[in-house]
């Protein structure tokens, strides 16, 4: 995908149902990558669906 997993994870929390999101950054860079991710929306519906499936497999495996 070509992201690390917190911008991956950022990206599919508005697909939640949560009221709010609290980003666990380290330092001035995550802040960045967060607001940035912030920015760039969603994950597309096809993305969601491939890591659905490879967690509902992982879970099952």
């Amino acid at each position: 995908m070509g992201e690390s997993p917190a911008v991956v994870a950022h990206r599919d929390a508005p697909a939640l149902d949560i009221d709010t999101l609290v980003p666990g950054v380290r330092n001035r860079a995550g802040l960045v990558e967060c607001d940035t991710t912030a920015e760039a929306g969603p994950l597309p519906a096809d993305l969601m669906a491939r890591l659905d499936a490879a967690v509902k497999a992982a879970c099952l495996a």
